[in-house]
């Protein structure tokens, strides 16, 4: 049975979707983009919990938009964002890294700045906007650890990546700021994907026949 604060959330995981409906950039895989951020959503939660850190649903929402900066960018300059993921991939490069060189600015930067104009709470752009280097985070360190850290579990799930080996790439200050082993990443993924099927149901519901 779902709690109160699960039918909130869900709520508020339709409304946003709702609101960005009509928003399509041609060279962005519009499902694959939600699939990510709700799978980001769900490990944010999962880590907040693991590493005893209070804010378990404020973190939820916040891994929800975590990646809102590439559909600004996918919507605004396709052209020059399509051109950094291409030049990540081809090159190993790090993605903000690329969008940096080739736009200009990066996903992280892009999305601390909406959370900014939307005038939600402060944690939300500190921890969106340093995500990429969470020791720059300040207070919001440790939740822009656990955003670090889920963009590493989702391009895991993207790429088929073992728990070990995506272990090995995450930086060990996050680990470090997180208080948490390495080896918690597989039970983190587990218990995200655990959920993930229910909450793309909201997004994406079957079809009646």
């Amino acid at each position: 049975m779902l709690k109160l604060h699960d039918f909130c959330n869900r709520a508020l995981a339709m409304s946003l979707h709702a609101v960005f409906a009509g928003i399509r950039p041609a060279r962005l895989d519009m499902k694959r983009f939600w699939r990510d951020s709700v799978l980001c959503a769900l490990a944010s939660r999962t880590i907040t919990r693991r590493s005893g850190r209070p804010g378990l649903e404020r973190m939820l929402v916040i891994g929800l938009l975590a990646d809102i900066g590439h559909l600004v960018m996918f919507q605004t300059t396709p052209l020059l964002a399509d051109a950094a993921r291409q030049s990540a991939v081809q090159t190993g490069e790090a993605l903000h890294l690329a969008e940096r060189r080739i736009v200009g600015c990066d996903f992280a930067e892009v999305g601390a700045a909406l959370m900014d104009q939307w005038r939600v709470p402060g944690a939300f752009a500190g921890a969106i906007g340093t995500q990429t280097l969470p020791k720059l985070g300040g207070e919001h360190a440790g939740d822009a650890a656990t955003l670090n850290l889920v963009r590493a579990i989702v391009e895991a799930d993207t790429l088929g990546e073992s728990s070990a080996q995506t272990a090995g790439r995450v930086d060990p200050a996050v680990w470090k700021l997180l208080d948490i082993a390495p080896d918690a990443i597989a039970p983190i993924r587990e218990e995200a994907e655990l959920d993930l099927a229910a909450w793309l149901a909201l997004f994406f519901p079957p079809r009646p026949h």
